[in-house]
């Protein structure tokens, strides 16, 4: 097994589960304003929990695929 496939996909879930929660459900401001920061000023707080979202989504989804191919190998 590669461990560095199984470590990366584990640290993946981690940030989806902790974007996803804290900026996508949760609406926590500083994750809302590190977002607004990093893309555009004039976000709404709505838009970027959306962001959070997708990109935590995203995340989950390379981290099981990095699971899975460490799992294989």
């Amino acid at each position: 097994m590669a461990i560095g496939y199984l470590l990366g996909g584990m640290f993946c879930l981690a940030y989806m589960a902790l974007v996803g929660y804290f900026g996508g459900i949760k609406q926590t401001p500083w994750i809302l304003k590190q977002v607004k920061f990093k893309l555009g000023k004039n976000m709404s707080d709505k838009k970027a929990a959306f962001i959070c979202l997708v990109f935590s989504g995203l995340m989950g989804a390379g981290g099981l695929f990095l699971l899975i191919f460490g799992a294989t190998r």
